[in-house]
């Protein structure tokens, strides 16, 4: 109970003086004893809202304490569940990195070995810009033996270069590669390799076309990266044919980054059919290297090739 007790009511100071109508003041006061008793059963209606006001705070908050628990604990199962999962990635990506190291260590030691195969195609060749690389291909690839037999079509009337490739007895089971070589007035090298199937022109197309033929030396079974690379070289010597000297000797710049780490291109430590496209590109228009780089690898090519 709030507010003063008192052992005992006293009587009012001021009698109550009930007015009547007819005396008339200024204005009326109003009854301080009913303004008492009024705040009085204020007060107590306050206490009684404030206390049922925590009660609903505290059921309120006995509810969402239980709520809370239960988003505690899936909290803590979904973080344990992520944890095992990390867990397991990573196991994962370990057990993959060691099986790609034993797939690389697998195909840099020991080379899948392909059953051999003959191949007939028929080349025609202008003699101004003979296909140079049948002669680097029968010096590097041990496991092929090339046979050529050269004829002359009527359009030409100079002199044809003597092609005399090199034969490779190691191996009994070779790759038999049977050339057919027209010297003819043509734009540019002419692969056939049927009556029925459409001709393949460009000296860099024949290389890409071989190289598929003859598994062993397909580039595409190397990192698809360095199949792109290849690509585009063998692209850039076909096209280069229609271009100026030029444009020609300023691209051949840019090979200057392939010869980083090793005498040849793309770093590698035998010579590839790059090194024989470029390499014949560059005698075909008779380039001049004015880079010290590719000019030595230029020489490092005669050297290995012819």
């Amino acid at each position: 109970m709030s507010g003063p007790v008192a052992m005992y009511t006293l009587k009012p100071i001021m009698p109550i003086v009930n007015l009547s109508k007819q005396n008339k003041v200024m204005y009326e006061m109003n009854n301080i004893h009913e303004i008492q008793q009024k705040i009085i059963v204020d007060e107590k209606e306050n206490e009684t809202i404030v206390t049922e006001i925590k009660d609903q705070v505290t059921k309120i908050l006995k509810e969402n304490s239980a709520e809370l628990k239960i988003l505690e604990q899936r909290q803590e199962k979904i973080l344990s569940q992520l944890a095992e999962i990390k867990q397991q990635v990573a196991i994962f990506r370990d057990v993959l990195k060691q099986s790609n190291a034993e797939i690389k260590t697998t195909t840099s030691t020991v080379p899948v070995i392909y059953n051999p195969v003959t191949i007939d195609i028929i080349l025609n060749a202008n003699p101004k810009k003979p296909p140079f690389s049948i002669l680097a291909l029968s010096k590097i690839w041990k496991d092929s033996s090339f046979q050529i037999q050269t004829h002359v079509h009527s359009s030409i009337i100079e002199n044809v270069p003597e092609f005399l490739l090199t034969k490779n007895e190691e191996n009994i089971q070779k790759n038999c590669i049977n050339l057919r070589l027209i010297w003819r007035d043509v734009p540019d090298l002419t692969l056939k390799c049927g009556l029925t199937t459409s001709s393949i022109e460009g000296e860099g197309n024949f290389l890409r076309y071989l190289s598929r033929l003859v598994k062993n030396h397909s580039y595409e079974n190397s990192d698809p990266i360095e199949a792109t690379k290849i690509d585009s070289i063998l692209d850039f010597c076909h096209y280069s044919l229609s271009q100026s000297t030029k444009d020609v000797q300023s691209t051949i710049l840019r090979l200057n980054d392939y010869l980083t780490k090793g005498p040849w291109l793309l770093n590698k430590i035998q010579p590839t059919i790059i090194d024989v496209a470029v390499w014949s590109l560059c005698k075909r228009l008779n380039l001049k290297l004015t880079s010290p780089t590719l000019a030595k690898w230029f020489q490092q090519c005669e050297k290995t090739f012819v």
